[in-house]
Formats: C-alpha cells, structure tokens, sequence
C-alpha cells in the first residue's frame, strides 16, 4: 500500500495501530511527552520538527501494517 507523503505523524501512527507510548519507546526511543509534543507539532507554543527517520520509519511501519490488513491469504 502507497501511504501519502503529506500524513501527519498521528495519521501514520493511527494507520500502524499502535499507542503513542509504543511508538515513542521503539520508533522514536523518546519519552512519551516528546512524542506528545511531535505529533502536537509545538511545545510551549513553539513550533516543534518531527525528525525524518521518524516520519520514515512510521510510513514504513503504517504501511507495512496496511499490507498484512489488506492480504486476501489472511482470512484463510
């Protein structure tokens, strides 16, 4: 599955099915306020940078998740 380029990192994790405190642990190996403050985009009103192996890692993982979903042998 083609995952767009222009998802925010709470789409892509919504696509993943996992929780932000899992994602923050093993994609971003952050706490999970950091992650907070990413996919919020602003910490303390300043605009805050999701860093680009994380977007590239969660596109990854969403769509990799989305191709098990959507395999026709998986309900066999």
């Amino acid at each position: 599955m083609n995952i767009p380029e222009n998802l925010t990192l709470r789409q892509l994790r919504d696509l993943s099915g996992h929780s932000a405190t899992w994602c923050a642990e093993h994609v971003g190996k952050v706490t999970l306020r950091s992650w907070n403050y990413w996919e919020a985009g602003t910490k303390q009103g300043h605009p805050v940078t999701v860093p680009d192996d994380v977007m590239v890692t969660m596109r990854d993982l969403a769509a990799a998740v989305q191709r098990v979903l959507q395999d026709p042998q998986r309900d066999q």
